[in-house]
């Protein structure tokens, strides 16, 4: 099932309508975003089963069943200890022995960093999504093959460029050129 929800749990809804509106503005990703105000009413939202991550503040944390949930950014509230301290949710669940085996990573971050912090923490959790968020899936046996000179002049380009037409002639090949405008090599092959 493609997960492409994200989903914003806090009780402050000026809070949740902010970072709602920050969040379509400047999170370029392909996601539906849905704001609950009611921690204890996550699960029961058909958009949980599609959640790609959940937002969710520490004061709701204790109220929600985030063991549905593969991707928990929590936003702390506590000025102090925010580092150290370990969230009730995990803590209950140490205590219990019963970790989900779904749940693959909880991420923590103050509630008071800014919203271009907290997207940041968004799209490296999705970046660690094994399928990604429009549906691409890593492919096993990919290969980069990388060329390198310190010297100029070496024919580091017209060596790269004929390997990648070799391996183009057996496997689809993607060749990249870090160089300003390598457009020499194109017109002395033409002429």
């Amino acid at each position: 099932m493609k997960k492409d929800v994200l989903m914003i749990c806090s009780t402050d809804s000026l809070f949740m309508r902010r970072l709602d509106g920050y969040l379509r503005t400047h999170l370029h990703l392909d996601l539906e975003i849905v704001n609950v105000s009611r921690a204890e009413l996550l699960h029961q939202l058909p958009e949980s089963r599609r959640c790609a991550v959940l937002v969710i503040t520490e004061s709701s944390v204790s109220k929600a069943e985030l063991n549905e949930f593969e991707n928990v950014l929590i936003l702390m509230e506590k000025a102090e200890g925010v580092a150290e301290e370990e969230e009730p949710y995990l803590q209950q669940t140490r205590d219990k022995g019963d970790i989900p085996d779904n749940l693959q990573r909880i991420r923590r971050i103050s509630r008071y960093q800014s919203a271009a912090r907290m997207k940041e923490e968004i799209i490296a959790l999705c970046m660690e999504m094994d399928d990604t968020i429009c549906g691409i899936r890593y492919l096993s046996g990919l290969h980069v093959i990388g060329f390198y000179s310190p010297m100029k002049r070496a024919l580091q380009t017209t060596m790269a460029l004929t390997m990648g037409e070799m391996l183009a002639e057996t496997r689809p090949t993607l060749y990249l050129n870090f160089e300003p405008f390598p457009s020499q090599l194109f017109i002395e092959k033409r002429g």
